[in-house]
């Protein structure tokens, strides 16, 4: 109970706070609308808001599936065997030169206006931060329990399915919350008028 009264408090000061700088800097409203402008405009539009907001956590959820199940078979491969590890670690960490926004518009390009670009988009953002998180929760176990297991007769496999998998589960929650925030901000991109812009001159080239 204390906890959401802190909670509710902190909104009313940030909308406070918010609608202070309105008033103040005297912004227009086209650049930062007050709270009394937005709530108005939020409560007549609901359903546009409800619809897209519905598409947009399809894609995020499908993304975030997608993208975890890969990254956490690819990081379970490379702690199997220290030579793919040397051999496709790099690599990974390599295509994270890439920035992500510009990635955006060609898989726009590739994979089409619907949902495919988006999925895509957000099993990129996805994949390595899973892959990195879970193959250091699998070689992180405690070097006394690998031990235990190995007297007890446990074999590679089994130590991997009972002991390494497990302990690397806790390391998904932080990585999974961050690549959705990434993802979201990654599918309001792809709504924005330069992939109109991108999608009019497509249709201008000759076929």
């Amino acid at each position: 109970m204390i906890r959401l009264q802190y909670a509710l408090g902190a909104v009313a000061f940030a909308l406070l706070l918010w609608q202070g700088i309105v008033w103040i800097t005297g912004v227009p409203p086209f650049i930062l609308p007050s709270p009394m402008r937005v709530a108005p405009a939020a409560i007549k539009n609901r359903l546009l808001i409800a619809e897209n907001a519905i598409v947009t956590a399809t894609e995020v959820f499908l993304g975030l599936i997608i993208g975890t199940v890969f990254g956490a078979i690819t990081a379970v491969q490379l702690a199997s065997s220290a030579r793919l590890h040397r051999l496709v670690m790099p690599l990974l960490i390599f295509t994270q030169a890439v920035p992500v926004f510009a990635l955006a518009p060609i898989l726009t390009l590739w994979f089409g206006y619907g949902i495919a670009s988006k999925v895509v988009m957000a099993v990129l953002i996805i994949y390595f931060p899973v892959t990195s998180a879970f193959y250091d929760g699998l070689t992180r176990v405690p070097a006394e329990v690998l031990d235990m297991a190995k007297t007890m007769g446990g074999t590679k496999r089994q130590i991997m399915r009972r002991i390494k998998i497990p302990h690397a589960l806790r390391t998904l929650v932080p990585v999974c919350l961050m690549a959705v925030s990434q993802t979201a901000k990654i599918a309001r991109f792809l709504k924005q008028p330069l992939i109109t812009s991108i999608r009019k001159k497509r249709e201008s080239y000759p076929a």
